[in-house]
Order: C-alpha cells, then structure tokens, then sequence
C-alpha cells in the first residue's frame, strides 16, 4: 500500500474513532440518561461527572483517553518516524469528536500528547496548573494553555511541519472548547453535589471580578457595584455545579444574621432580557437546612415552565443558573427605584416604597406608596411617609447607578435600614429600550441637522459604522441592522447605546465596556478566549486604522469631484446627468464620512488607552479637529 493512501486512512479511520460516542454509551448503560437531551446537550467527561455521577465520569475519561493514545499508537507503529503525522491524527480525532459526538475532544488531545511527547506534554501541565492556582479562571486558564502550546513544543521539537500542526490542533481545541457548553456551568434539575471539587474554582465573592456567563447577570452587576463603592450587601455567588456546604464553612444563616438566596441566571438582568420574576428567591433564611434547601428551589427555578416558555419566547442563548447568596438586611423601608419613569419615558425618578424588609418587595402582597423625583430639580410629588434624607439618598442613588451603567435606564432594589440606604439589585429597564446617547454622535456629527440632510446623512454614518463592525466581526454581523445604529431626535443626531451594547457583546466585551463610548470610563477587560476569537478581525482594523492617513493621502476622488461640481451648474443638467452626479455626490460623502468617523474614533480610543490628560492637548487635538 502507498504511503500517502495508508496516511489517509489513518487521518479518516481517526477521525470515525472520534466520532465514537463512548462517554454517551458509558451513561446510557450506567443509567439509563441519554447526555444529549440533558444539561446542555454536550456530550462530554463534564456532563457524565454532572449526570452520572464520579465513577461513571472516570470511566468516560479513560475511555476518551483511549481515543488519543490509540491514534498516536497507531501512527507510530505503521508509519513510524512521522510525528507531525501523530499530531494530524489528533486533530483528526478531535474533529471527529467535536463534529460528531458532540465533544470538544480536551481529554482525547491530552492523552494523544502524552504519549507522542510526554516532556513538553508535562511542562505545558505545569503552565495550566500554575494559571490556574494564580487566577481560577478555567476559560483564562485554558486560553493560556493553548496560546504557549505551539510555543512549549517547538522548543523541545524545532520542526516546522510539527510546529504547523500543533498550531492547528491548539486552534480547534481553543475553537471546540468556545463552541460547546460545558456542564461543569449548569447543573439541572438543581443537582450540584455530583462534580468533582477539583474541577470547579474557589468560591466567587462580589468583592471579585465576576462575568454574567459564569456568575449570571444579577451577581455580575452587583460585583461591579460593590467594587465601586456602593452600599451592597456582602454576597457570594454558587456557581453552577458548586455544593452549598461550600458556603456554609464561611457563612452560616442564623436568626441573629439570616441570609437570602436569590436567583442569578445568565440571562438575567442583560440589556435584552431582564427575566424579572422569572426565577425564584427565598429570603429570610435562617439555618443550614433551610439554606440547602433554599439553593435547590432557585435551582430548580431555571426548569420551572414559565421560565422555560419565557427563555423560549426571547430566543435567549442557552445558558445556566449561579445563585446568589447574601446577608439579608434588616430594613424599615424598602422597595424599588427607576432611573426614568418606566410607563411614560420621562427623565422623572420614580420612587416605589414599602413598610418593613424586601420580602415585602418580594412577595408583591403589599401595595406600595408612589412618588415622583424630578431629575434636577429635587421636587417631590405624590403623597408617602418616607423620611426626606431616604428620599434625597435615593435621587443620588439612582443618578450614580445610572451614571456608572453608562446613562442606561435602571431599576434598583433597595432597602434603608436606619441608618444606610442599601442596593439590593439594579438591571436595565428594558422597556425603555432602545436607549438612544448623544455623547458619542456629539463628536462625529455635532450641530443641529437638518431632516432632508439626515436622509442623505443617515445611511452613510450607519453604513461606516455597520463596515467598522463588520471588519471585526465578520459572518456573525451578517443579522445585525447597522441601519439602526444612529437616528434623528429634534435635530439632533443620536446613536443607539442598546445596539452597540449588543455588538459588544458579539465581540466579547463586557457591557459594562459600553460606558467607555459613552461617558470615558475606563475600558473593561475582555476575556482572553474571546481576544482570540476576535483577534482576526481587530488585527485587520489595526492594520486600517494604521493605514489610515495614508490612505487619506492618496484619496483622490474628492478633489475632482468638488471641482466638477464648482465648474458645472446643476441647471445645465438633464434628468439623466442629475441623477448621475447625485449618485457621484453619495459616493463621494461616504468616503468623507468614513475619514469623518474613523479619525475621531481612532483619537478617542488612543487617548483612551494611553491615558492622555486633557490638558496635555490643544485645542488642535480635539475630536472634532482631529
């Protein structure tokens, strides 16, 4: 047999070995589930720990771990002195695995490497092991893992061809690992005693950085609050997976300090979905047993057929269920605050208060007394017993947290206890949405404008900025309507913050990063997986915005076209030629307008990132000028 042909048939025999769906088979027999109709439909060695329990999850990992030293094997013994060809092979098996079974093949490439190149195999171990006793964070720890992988052999093997083939298995494996949910993040039917300890992170704290992904959307913005300087409980978060007796060693309920459990789901408090209700909470908690059992009713919530009919509803992303755990305060007065009035859209602050704690906010059996805020102001309408100093805490409150959140519209769980005015909550009002900001057309389109300018105007600024994001993003932009990034309110051009929040979004950035468009504010920090997914694209708008004033340079068409337009009266022109030069005059003010966006854009994040005080610019150096 030729050696090419023998060579292909490894590659596709390794790939049907992949595709092999052991682990699922491992369940069935053990148990009668079937892993694609649970948890997240992966079909993987964190599902069949999650849903089978630890000897059943062992046995899935030697049998993935066969998959690898299998292909290695074979290759070495009939084609031996081949390594890149040992490497190909378990990105053969790993495809397979991912394209078939419903895998992202870690466990199968892990072994496969163990067995073709222990000594590199086993420094890259202690890379992950040291990321992660220093961070925690699984997704960094496995973004750094497979960023030094092609690095850590090629040190200890400099060959080119091996060199090209590890590349290519760390990219799928950092490909299939962002494509496919993991178990270890949700925990269904709220059991969480069945994941290995040694899988899962320490305990979160909202004192730490958190992300909605993980944490969900309720703890994540609480964590950013907290560390802000607002008045929030101390809390922490039970990641999907996590045993409550985890908490338990740090904090246990009692009557002298009870505690409260309430719901932090993925898709919860986002500025698409608020999922207000949805989800359950349970307060007042007041011993171990009531917590434990509190943890599994927020759990259990998630399957609840409301919220599933409600994900349904909204097209929401598959996603999981953390729960947040608090010491409950004490409060004498309690309820609610919107940032804008929610019924009529006014700048007002709307003020719903209630006699006692929060479960009375909570259990929604009390009717609670309502007063009006003007925004500047300070007047107060509406007839209540609140004490004045809650309500001028409450203006302040409620201006600060919408502030910190970019200008978007909030609504804030509160409680005063006496003595502290305290947030319990705060998620975007979401039927205020879109939320529309003047701050960043204030620099690429200041002055007023006039409508017949907007129609001409309109679909050039929107169609820069759809080009921009689209560079970046690529397919995935393909159902985003850039026509709606901007629009024209009493003259004045306004951008869509809700919009741009969801390309943010896309492009893994917190939407917290949204405030740096909006107000400034310090730009969030991406996570490393999604620097990698995007780093194509933003290498692709550095190497524009680098090239832009050359470009500029070298821009020819406008030049001819003002003079043509200088020398030949539109009066001369017949209907045909009138259309033409309309046609020329579009194409040349999408070129302006795309110098006119990108050059103040350029600024503002390299003044951004570098830190550059003001008063180090002249007057020369502003947006506009620049």
């Amino acid at each position: 047999m030729d050696a090419e042909v023998l060579e292909l048939l490894l590659i596709v025999g390794a790939f049907g070995l992949g595709g092999l769906p052991l682990t699922g088979w491992l369940v069935r027999l053990s148990t009668g589930k079937n892993l694609r109709a649970l948890g997240t439909g992966n079909v993987g060695v964190s599902a069949a720990f999650t849903h089978a329990g630890t000897f059943v999850g062992i046995l899935a990992v030697l049998a993935e771990a066969l998959r690898g030293v299998v292909g290695v094997l074979a290759v070495r013994t009939l084609v031996p002195g081949s390594p890149a060809l040992e490497v190909l092979t378990l990105v053969a098996v790993v495809s397979g695995r991912f394209w078939i079974a419903r895998g992202a093949g870690i466990t199968n490439a892990f072994w496969g490497l163990l067995v073709y190149a222990p000594v590199p195999t086993g420094c890259l171990v202690l890379v992950m092991l040291v990321a992660w006793l220093t961070t925690r964070a699984r997704t960094f720890t496995q973004a750094v893992t497979l960023i030094l992988m092609p690095l850590v052999f090629y040190l200890f093997e400099p060959d080119w061809k091996v060199t090209c083939a590890v590349i290519a298995l760390a990219g799928l494996m950092g490909w299939t690992l962002n494509q496919t949910a993991d178990d270890l993040d949700r925990s269904p039917e709220g059991r969480a005693g069945t994941t290995p300890r040694f899988l899962r992170g320490r305990l979160k704290t909202l004192d730490e950085p958190l992300t909605s992904q993980s944490a969900g959307g309720k703890a994540a913005n609480l964590s950013c609050l907290r560390r802000a300087g607002f008045t929030v409980p101390q809390g922490w978060v039970l990641l999907p997976g996590d045993r409550p007796d985890a908490l338990l060693v740090r904090h246990k309920p009692s009557e002298r300090e009870p505690g409260v459990v309430r719901s932090s789901a993925t898709s919860e408090d986002g500025l698409q979905d608020s999922a207000a209700g949805q989800y359950m909470s349970v307060l007042g908690i007041t011993d171990s047993q009531a917590f434990g059992q509190a943890v599994e009713q927020v759990r259990a919530s998630w399957d609840a057929p409301a919220a599933v009919a409600y994900r349904e509803s909204r097209a929401s992303a598959p996603g999981a269920m953390a729960v947040l755990v608090q010491i409950q305060i004490r409060g004498i007065y309690s309820g609610v605050l919107f940032t804008r009035d929610p019924v009529g859209g006014s700048e007002c602050l709307v003020v719903e208060a209630v006699r006692g704690g929060a479960e009375r906010v909570v259990s929604g059996r009390e009717t609670p007394e309502c007063l009006t805020i003007e925004r500047n102001s300070r007047v107060v309408y509406g007839d209540n017993t609140l004490p004045l100093p809650v309500i001028e805490q409450l203006h302040d409150l409620g201006i600060a947290v919408e502030r910190f959140f970019g200008g978007l519209p909030q609504d804030i769980e509160w409680t005063w206890d006496g003595e502290r005015l305290w947030l319990l909550q705060a998620r975007p009002v979401t039927n205020l949405q879109p939320v529309w900001t003047r701050t960043i057309a204030a620099e690429v389109i200041p002055g007023v404008i006039r409508p017949l300018t907007w129609s001409i105007n309109r679909p050039l600024t929107c169609g820069v900025w759809g080009e921009i994001f689209t560079i970046v993003l690529g397919k995935r932009a393909a159902d985003i309507d850039f026509n709606q990034t901007a629009t024209l309110i009493e003259g004045w051009a306004y951008f869509n913050a809700t919009l741009l929040g969801t390309i943010f979004r896309r492009m893994g950035l917190p939407e917290s990063s949204l405030e740096f468009l909006l107000t400034g504010a310090r730009f969030s920090r991406p996570s490393p997986l999604s620097l990698v997914r995007n780093l194509p694209g933003l290498l692709r708008l550095l190497g524009r915005d680098l090239g832009l004033v050359k470009r500029f340079a070298g821009e020819t068409r406008p030049d001819p076209l003002l003079a043509e337009l200088e020398q030949t009266s539109a009066d001369t022109l017949s209907p045909r030629q009138l259309l033409e030069r309309i046609a020329e005059i579009q194409a040349g003010l999408r070129v302006l307008t795309y110098y006119n966006i990108r050059a103040p854009l350029g600024f503002a994040i390299r003044k951004a990132l570098l830190r550059v005080p003001e008063d180090w610019l002249s007057e020369a150096s502003t947006a506009e000028v620049a």
